[in-house]
């Protein structure tokens, strides 16, 4: 019996209550608890009640919870109140209470608390509700389905489960958390009583706590306290061997021992703190192991006991267990559904599919088998369950929470369903209410005030949401310390959740063969605090572009995915140097964070932003996709972000330094490249561009790139980069390069440099656009929809360049006549989204025929022609008809996973593909599924 103290003898200790307040308590209990003891936060507090010796219900009428629970006598006035006392009760799933820890001083064990359990209770077992976050947990551990209302200790008394029997209801709480069902008893020797209610001896029976739970067959382990006291390890075999003869006595089962050593913890919740949980998994199979053992009686096996056929088995579990259980082909990785969360699918290995099939055999009444079986079965059950594809839905589809999942289209938030497939679930539940100001208010700092930045950052907000890895976009963040780059950093890793993203370097991406695999079915790559980076960037080019990437792990076959998710990159510093500048200026989206926050106004806005992420969601939500795909890709330029991206070019490439200052963009003039890097040494007029840009490099200390890389690299830089239109020419009498000219002092000093320009842009608040936003602007080229103007004035609007006259005649009626604009300057070159595909629009020179030639560039693929138009709508319009045939021509359509295609006049969704023949898998909307030749399957109407 469990030792019990009159509370008379509790109270009459002076100042017994070392805690200064009820908060402290709590805070000491739950730190106890759920950092000490590895108790799941949600189980806590489903099981855990804290209360005050005196409380004051509606009304004021006093109440004395603690010792109504434990059955003490409460004198109102008198010494034995004095102190106020603070309990935490552990809850049965009755209601009733089975201990309590006090806020009173243990001066045997020297600590501020004592475990107490009701007077004239009795010996009983702790059984804590159940929450269902817990109740999934068990049905993952042990393979069986498990009720996620109603009564847990009801559903229990009639499983297969293994019955564990603990000291102490925090042990117990541990082993639930990780999954196991523990039966906490008191002490080792409380679970058997030997005298009756007049105190007579008698025949050792089980209380009636654990009798109601012991039938045939049950199996039962003792995770019994390993105490390394001769004292208390006599007393704890004593009551292990009581406890054994009168279960056996009682019932034909099976006990065993869960054996861990006594420097790995003395309860089960110190092995799982001190060795991991995987500590007590091994323990727990080993005892099962020994278990096996004795299922099978000597002699002669009875008929019904004979080994069940393999192949049964697995059938019988694939078609019990379909929607739970799948082999994923593409990573060759066992998936379960519902292990973690419900809703999501979960990549397993082998060993643990192997234990669930183990549990699910038991539980399904197989007996005689050995572990050898149990592998048998699982890889039986691999060509049972075996998804060649495993189709997850794209988040532009479908996006999943906690509570459901949200149908984009509809706005719908439809039941989780294992067909869904998917792999990633957002942390928290889906709801339409609240609002985000805190987070409103740090994107308004982040982005120093300026809308379109705070727009930028909100459309890349969406795009991490919805996957829009089609964009072929990344974000770096570059700035001072103490801006707020890693604050935005952790809001979105919070917005997606942690365990959806993976943080890695560029140097580690790069360079270790293993790291690919860390990032598959992520939905965010964070590179945070980057140095510069010169050496090889292929594996992050192919994960920022839809290139394929290969996933290694150790002892596992090798694999090849897309990544589907977006990229974050953080600097203090300019990452991209030497020629991988070049490489990743096309994807790159480069936003100054140069707004820093006063010491004194530091605050943890991680907390902050919590119960604001739900109203931020939808939020970005609501932002349509195409304005997304606008902002993302420059087609509105940001001038902050294209002279953030020009300074950070300066600082890293001697050529872009050199250009700023030393060239001006003239498409009539012809400057020679040169070669001689003495130019200008003697004295001499320097009047090659290799001469001006080493003399350049030598006056600054930088160190000059060679001769063979110099004019491909400036040309590149002018055209990529500026978006100046120049070519190199080759004659018998050396090379040149057209559209540019060497500066010269005090004749150009009224044509401002490139970085002054966009300067002068940022502060009128210009939002002229070449189509693109990092940097690739000269800032002569405008929104295709709005109408082209230059800074000074001198050049005519597009418009202009498209006006025709109308010139009467005596004999004919007013006819139109295109006349002659050769001495008019081009209009300027545009973007715009033609087919789903950005196009740019470069006019080349006007012909004699009054024909303006073009340029139409679509993702490398390149198309000359002239036009003749009557105005600037007219002049569009002919382009982009031109472009759509180009692209058709360029880009055929092809049928797509997952998109949708004309088979036979009907719309059918594409859902598979083979390769040897090769076909695609279609699926009616009837459901029925069929393979087809590629050659039958047409383009939508509405793509």
């Amino acid at each position: 019996m469990v030792k019990k103290t009159a509370s008379t003898q509790v109270l009459e200790t002076e100042k017994q209550n070392k805690f200064n307040s009820f908060d402290e308590f709590k805070e000491f209990v739950e730190t106890a608890f759920i950092e000490g003891s590895g108790i799941d936060p949600q189980l806590f507090k489903h099981c855990i009640e804290f209360h005050e010796s005196l409380e004051i219900l509606p009304g004021n009428e006093p109440t004395t919870p603690i010792h109504e629970a434990l059955n003490w006598h409460f004198t109102r006035f008198g010494k034995q109140v004095k102190e106020t006392l603070y309990a935490a009760f552990f809850k049965n799933e009755d209601g009733s209470i089975w201990q309590a820890v006090l806020s009173l001083w243990d001066e045997e064990r020297q600590r501020p608390y004592l475990y107490r359990a009701p007077n004239d209770n009795g010996d009983r077992v702790f059984l804590p509700p159940i929450p269902a976050s817990i109740r999934k947990r068990i049905a993952s551990r042990y393979g069986v389905e498990v009720p996620m209302e109603g009564s847990f200790w009801e559903w229990y008394k009639n499983s297969s489960i293994p019955r564990i029997i603990g000291e102490g209801g925090k042990k117990a709480l541990s082993g639930f958390s990780q999954g196991y069902v523990v039966m906490a008893l008191y002490g080792c020797r409380c679970g058997v009583k030997s005298k009756d209610t007049d105190g007579n001896e008698i025949a050792p029976v089980l209380i009636p706590d654990l009798e109601q739970f012991h039938k045939d067959d049950a199996m039962w382990l003792f995770a019994l306290d390993r105490d390394e006291k001769p004292k208390a390890k006599a007393s704890v075999s004593a009551g292990k061997r009581n406890l054994t003869n009168t279960l056996l006595r009682t019932a034909k089962c099976y006990v065993e021992d869960i054996f861990w050593r006594p420097e790995q913890g003395k309860g089960l919740d110190d092995l799982i703190m001190n060795s991991g949980s995987g500590a007590f998994d091994s323990a727990y199979a080993k005892a099962i192991s020994r278990l096996e053992k004795q299922f099978r009686p000597q002699g002669t096996v009875d008929e019904s006991d004979r080994k069940p056929s393999q192949v049964f088995v697995a059938r019988h579990i694939a078609e019990k267990y379909r929607n739970i259980l799948a082999f994923n082909n593409e990573i060759s990785c066992w998936m379960r559904y519902a292990a973690d969360h419900d809703g999501m699918w979960t990549a397993e290995t082998e060993e643990y599919i192997e234990s669930v099939i183990y549990q699910i055999v038991l539980s399904e009444g197989f007996e005689n088998f050995s572990a050898s079986f149990i592998s048998s079965v699982v890889k039986i059950l691999r060509h049972e369950l075996i998804e060649r594809t495993w189709g997850e839905r794209s988040p532009n589809e479908l996006l999943p929470f906690r509570n459901g999942v949200l149908n984009i289209a509809t706005g719908e938030l439809m039941p989780h369903a294992p067909g869904y497939r998917l792999t990633w679930q957002l942390p928290r539940d889906y709801t339409q209410s609240g609002n985000w100001d805190t987070i409103n208010n740090f994107l308004d700092h982040l982005s120093s005030g300026n809308a379109a930045i705070k727009d930028l950052l909100l459309c890349y907000c969406n795009a991490v949401l919805k996957g829009r890895c089609d964009l072929q976009k990344f974000l770096h963040l570059i700035g001072l310390g103490g801006t707020g780059k890693g604050t935005f950093s952790r809001l979105i890793i919070n917005l997606i959740g942690a365990q959806n993203v993976h943080t890695t370097t560029l140097e580690e991406w790069c360079q270790n063969r293993f790291e690919g695999a860390n990032a598959y079915r992520k939905r965010l790559v964070v590179f945070p605090d980057e140095d510069r980076q010169q050496g090889k960037l292929g594996k992050f080019l192919s994960l920022t572009g839809q290139d394929l990437i290969r996933a290694e792990e150790k002892r596992k076959k090798a694999f090849q995915y897309r990544f589907d998710g977006m990229v974050l990159v953080m600097s203090n510093f300019p990452v991209f140097g030497g020629d991988s500048a070049s490489r990743v200026k096309r994807r790159v989206i480069t936003v100054p964070c140069n707004n820093p926050v006063a010491p004194g106004e530091v605050r943890d806005l991680e907390a902050e932003f919590e119960p604001e992420l739900s109203a931020f969601t939808n939020y970005l939500l609501s932002i349509p996709d195409s304005h997304v795909t606008s902002v993302l890709r420059g087609i509105r330029e940001i001038p902050e972000c294209t002279l953030e991206f020009w300074e950070n070019r300066m600082r890293i490439d001697s050529i872009a330094a050199w250009l700023n200052q030393q060239i001006i963009y003239d498409p009539t003039s012809v400057t020679p490249v040169g070669s001689n890097r003495q130019e200008g040494a003697n004295g001499e007029r320097i009047v090659t561009l290799f001469g001006s840009y080493v003399r350049h490099c030598n006056a600054l200390g930088d160190v000059p790139k060679s001769h063979k890389n110099f004019a491909p690299d400036l040309i590149e830089l002018c055209r990529s980069v500026i978006g100046w239109e120049v070519d190199r020419k080759v004659t018998n009498t050396g090379k040149f390069v057209r559209g540019l000219r060497l500066r010269i002092a005090g004749t150009d000093d009224h044509i401002p440099t490139h970085d002054f320009y966009l300067m002068q842009r940022v502060a009128a608040g210009d939002g002229k656009s070449d189509g693109s936003s990092d940097g690739s602007s000269d800032g002569s080229e405008p929104l295709p929809n709005k109408e082209v103007t230059v800074s000074d004035g001198s050049a005519p609007t597009i418009t202009e360049n498209f006006i025709c006259e109308n010139i009467p005649s005596d004999n004919q009626p007013q006819t139109e006549i295109l006349c002659p604009r050769t001495s008019l300057p081009l209009p300027k070159a545009f973007h715009n989204e033609v087919s789903g595909k950005l196009v740019r629009f470069t006019p080349l020179r006007y012909q004699e025929d009054n024909r303006t030639r073009w340029k139409i560039s679509v993702e490398g693929q390149v198309k000359e022609l002239a036009i003749s138009s009557r105005g600037k709508d007219d002049a569009i319009a002919q382009l982009e008809t031109a472009a759509k045939k180009f692209i058709d021509d360029k880009f055929p359509w092809k049928p797509e996973l997952n998109q949708p295609a004309i088979y036979g006049g009907e719309r059918v969704e594409v859902v598979g593909y083979e390769s040897n023949p090769r076909r695609y898998q279609i699926e009616f909307k009837s459901g029925h599924k069929e393979y087809v030749k590629p050659s039958k399957l047409e383009k939508p109407p509405t793509q």
